[in-house]
């Protein structure tokens, strides 16, 4: 019931309301037991589809990698269509145009950084920005959802299955922190996070959710 209430929110988030969510909800699942076999896997309300046996070689495996480090990898790396971290906003105004909605500049405490959002409703895109002491802005968070048409470089989109997800990021996914909702690619720190309603996507974040 817990991850469903954060989930909610979740989906229903801007990004700076989102990263306090998130936040909450690394530490809630951490440390719920309720919430959480003695693998590391979501019990309860998974599906039996999304549940395979896993060895446990499998689950030493896991527990041994270092999710901080594969999320920042991953996050550096991956795009969603002409949508990449640290990429200077000028060039998605070249390829996206102007966006719908431009809120104002305001410093985070958090990074000490001046953020400002940009929306393109029509896209299903929004867009956290870093401004640079020359006025420079790059691209430092992205979310999107329907009805954006504009994929993962391993052709992950709006409406992918979970199987689909599951097996694409195989090697990035800390089964500990995610759930039949939910899909953490790396960790709240830096990487993707993925979530679903009836197995399919309907919204993609890349970029840090906690501090």
């Amino acid at each position: 019931m817990i991850f469903k209430i954060v989930y909610y929110n979740i989906h229903h988030a801007n990004i700076k309301t989102m990263k306090n969510i998130l936040y909450i909800l690394f530490f809630t699942l951490a440390f719920s037991s309720c919430e959480l076999n003695d693998t590391g896997e979501m019990s309860g309300n998974r599906s039996p589809d999304h549940s395979p046996e896993r060895s446990d070689a499998h689950i030493e495996a896991d527990q041994g990698k270092d999710y901080l480090t594969l999320g920042f990898q991953i996050m550096k790396e991956e795009h969603i269509g002409p949508l990449q971290l640290r990429k200077k906003f000028s060039e998605i105004i070249d390829t996206l145009g102007m966006p719908d909605i431009i809120e104002d500049p305001a410093e985070w405490a958090a990074d000490n950084e001046t953020h400002q959002t940009v929306k393109y409703i029509e896209k299903g895109i929004e867009l956290d920005l870093i401004i640079q002491s020359d006025s420079v802005k790059t691209v430092n968070m992205i979310t999107i959802q329907a009805p954006c048409k504009f994929k993962t470089s391993r052709g992950i989109g709006i409406g992918s299955t979970y199987e689909t997800v599951a097996e694409r990021y195989e090697e990035y996914i800390d089964k500990s922190m995610s759930g039949p909702k939910f899909i953490v690619c790396g960790s709240f720190y830096g990487g993707i996070l993925i979530s679903f309603e009836e197995h399919k996507v309907v919204s993609i974040f890349i970029g840090a959710a906690a501090e």
